[in-house]
């Protein structure tokens, strides 16, 4: 048997080991419950950065005029305007380069187009045939009569 000194201090002891335990358990709930609350405010900060950047994303929209969204091939074709006697002038009878080109169209295509073969004749007529339509055009132009209101 034990003697009565010998229970005291056991349960002294029995004592301060429960009081380290329940301290202990009191600390971890502590930090556990301190744990779930950054959790929670991390969660509540990663909803507000969302948010904002779902707010970011509206300004950038309403800020961009609206396009259609394009699907399979898009090609996007100019109006243009048809060509003149007016724009014949220009390109090749004002400009240049533009006089540069004219030459050396004619020497190229300009030759004589008789030959013994009856399709390199039409070849040959039918490359002079833009290169006179070119000049044709161009004297259009120069005429002092000429009124671009009266040819459209």
């Amino acid at each position: 048997m034990r003697s009565i000194q010998e229970v005291k201090k056991l349960s002294k002891d029995a004592d301060y080991w429960r009081n380290q335990w329940l301290e202990t358990i009191d600390e971890l709930s502590i930090s556990r419950s301190e744990r779930f609350e950054e959790w929670e405010r991390a969660n509540i900060a990663e909803e507000q950065i969302i948010v904002l950047k779902q707010e970011q994303a509206d300004l950038k929209a309403a800020q961009k005029p609206e396009e259609p969204e394009e699907q399979g091939n898009f090609v996007k074709r100019h109006r243009v305007t048809r060509a003149t006697a007016e724009t014949y002038r220009n390109v090749f009878d004002l400009d240049v380069n533009g006089i540069r080109i004219l030459e050396h169209l004619t020497q190229t295509f300009c030759r004589d187009a008789f030959t013994d073969s009856e399709r390199e004749t039409c070849h040959r007529l039918g490359q002079q045939s833009v290169i006179n339509f070119i000049v044709n055009n161009i004297n259009r132009a120069n005429d002092p009569n000429y009124k671009e209101s009266v040819n459209d």
